[in-house]
């Protein structure tokens, strides 16, 4: 082998890496994440992949494929509605409501964990909310936190 393909074949690798990475790159980006700060000093990941699964994590996650076994999320679909995410003051869990589909996916005893709003809405609704006569209406109690985050169009209010 002389001096040239030596040459030739360590350019093809170098090129090979570069594009490796940017279609990596590429990849990482087009699968959108929202990470939204919530008050109780935690974070939560909204990921939306390009397969219609959307992930909602605890923490910032980086991953390019779905949750490991040892994180706490919520699995759902690309076009849900959204979620509600409920927690009392210095609780160390959250209560979530999703519009659509979902699944919940907690892992790992480390806390916070994700508790289904809806498997228990009657007893969820006296804990976390209060008839409102003036408005007839009820009403999210005092110290109780609630973020609304829109998957479909992956914001958050």
């Amino acid at each position: 082998m002389g001096v040239d393909s030596k040459s030739n074949l360590s350019n093809m690798k170098k090129l090979l890496a570069v594009l490796i990475i940017c279609v990596g790159l590429v990849v990482f980006f087009i699968q959108s994440r929202t990470f939204v700060d919530i008050p109780n000093g935690n974070h939560i990941t909204v990921w939306k992949t390009l397969n219609n699964k959307c992930y909602v994590v605890m923490g910032r996650y980086y991953g390019i494929t779905k949750p490991y076994k040892s994180e706490n999320y919520v699995e759902t679909t690309n076009d849900a509605m959204g979620a509600s995410i409920f927690w009392k003051d210095l609780s160390d869990s959250l209560i979530i409501a999703v519009g659509g589909e979902y699944k919940i996916h907690n892992n790992t005893q480390e806390k916070p964990f994700f508790i289904d709003y809806k498997r228990d809405k009657m007893r969820n609704d006296s804990l976390y909310t209060e008839w409102n006569a003036d408005y007839k209406i009820h009403l999210y109690r005092k110290g109780i936190n609630k973020i609304a985050i829109e998957i479909e169009n992956k914001g958050a209010l």
